[in-house]
């Protein structure tokens, strides 16, 4: 990347960056996308290594994920905006009310875990119905929370769901937000994009992901200690 002008306000001059599709000429990046061109006009100016911002216009996101190159990854990255949040979405649901005493402790002491776990911003629980169980917990990467799944009381809790659970799944993905979605939101991400769990004993809806509809009554928050 060539730059030009250093003084506070002055637009700066760049062009080819790594994957080609983002130029930077005179205070506009031009985002040349699969189905069309369209130019984010912002002042910004040299700051260091990086590129810092003054008055950004509307950014159109809408468009971005048409492109093969992942434009907002590239944006964030320019600019020096904050990381992206990774969120970790569960659902389970315990198949005899005898293994619930035991569910309930084992939660309370991963709850107890997470909020003083290394990355962890904030999350979420829902006491849903017929003994399910959601958690969705926002972290500031995939690193930080396999950490936390791997350790503590969260490790130790983890082979008994096996056993415990005939419905079991999980969704990821990375949001630029840190707060997480509503219940609904999360619902749906889960039927697009979650994967069932391994269980000994499924029912038949684990596979497809084809339960009812979570009822979102009964939610509380998670936040760090």
């Amino acid at each position: 990347m060539s730059e030009g002008g250093s003084r506070a306000g002055t637009p700066l001059i760049a062009s080819n960056t790594t994957c080609g599709c983002v130029q930077i000429v005179w205070g506009s990046i031009l985002i040349r996308c699969r189905t069309e061109c369209f130019a984010i006009h912002m002042q910004f100016y040299p700051h260091g290594n990086r590129l810092a911002r003054i008055q950004p216009e509307n950014i159109l996101l809408e468009h971005l994920p048409y492109c093969e190159h992942d434009m907002y990854r590239i944006i964030l990255e320019l600019f020096g905006e904050e990381r992206m949040t990774f969120v970790s979405l569960t659902r389970l649901r315990i198949r005899s009310f005898r293994f619930v005493p035991l569910f309930a402790l084992h939660t309370w002491r991963s709850l107890r875990q997470i909020r003083s776990a290394r990355g962890f911003q904030t999350g979420a629980i829902l006491a849903d119905r017929g003994w399910t169980f959601w958690t969705m917990t926002a972290w500031d990467s995939e690193e930080s929370m396999r950490q936390f799944m791997v350790s503590g009381s969260h490790k130790t809790a983890m082979p008994h769901l096996v056993e415990w659970c005939d419905e079991a799944s999980v969704a990821h993905w990375t949001q630029p937000e840190a707060p997480v979605p509503f219940w609904e939101e999360a619902d749906r991400r889960m039927r697009e994009r979650g994967r069932s769990s391994k269980v000994r004993n499924p029912s038949a809806q684990h596979a497809t992901l084809t339960y009812r509809a979570p009822r979102t009554i009964a939610s509380g928050k998670i936040t760090r200690s």
